[in-house]
């Protein structure tokens, strides 16, 4: 582990290096003692032994980032609810998640398929899925206030409009929420 005297976070090696923009550019500048949870699912064994490391007392953290490791965590809702116990006051909380409801697994679902695959949307490693909404219901039970959930789309599906046009038909489906491919939520400890 790297440590710089001005900045409370650990970097930990070997996890690979991945630029996230648009998870970083969520995280407050003000933000001094930022704890990362994880790096996806290839690293759920490191972010299960990173949860069960003993905060010292009284220490708090002005942001979180909580990137791609919901869906691997068997109780997500507790390990948000341990960030918002060692949140600072107005903390910041930053999460991604695939879209469960993204066209291509729908589509899949309609035609009674559903096949893990070594990654991606129906990655085998992932013991949750998410929704847009499920993601806000997650956060707000664990204590966070979602300030926003932005939609992260992806290339085209094959034959994506075609579908689209007859999933929007008689439902109330909406074309944006089908075509986002990663939700990336933004939530704050409040007061």
């Amino acid at each position: 582990m790297d440590f710089d005297s001005g900045f409370a976070a650990a970097r930990f090696e070997g996890l690979g290096p991945r630029e996230r923009n648009e998870i970083e550019r969520h995280i407050p500048a003000g933000a001094r003692r930022v704890c990362d949870v994880g790096r996806g699912c290839r690293d759920a064994a490191a972010v299960k032994s990173r949860l069960a490391l003993p905060a010292t007392e009284g220490e708090s953290f002005d942001a979180f980032v909580f990137a791609d490791v919901l869906e691997c965590m068997e109780d997500p809702l507790a390990a948000l609810e341990a960030a918002r116990a060692l949140a600072a006051p107005a903390a910041t909380l930053v999460a991604s998640v695939r879209n469960a409801g993204h066209l291509s697994l729908v589509r899949d679902l309609l035609l009674g398929r559903f096949d893990p695959v070594a990654a991606g949307l129906a990655d085998a490693a992932s013991l949750r899925w998410f929704t847009r909404d499920s993601l806000a219901e997650t956060l707000e039970r664990a204590g966070w206030a979602v300030e926003l959930i932005e939609a992260v789309p992806r290339e085209a599906a094959p034959e994506e409009e075609a579908f689209l046009t007859w999933a929007c038909l008689g439902l109330r489906v909406e074309r944006q929420r089908l075509r986002t491919y990663r939700w990336i939520a933004v939530a704050t400890a409040g007061a």
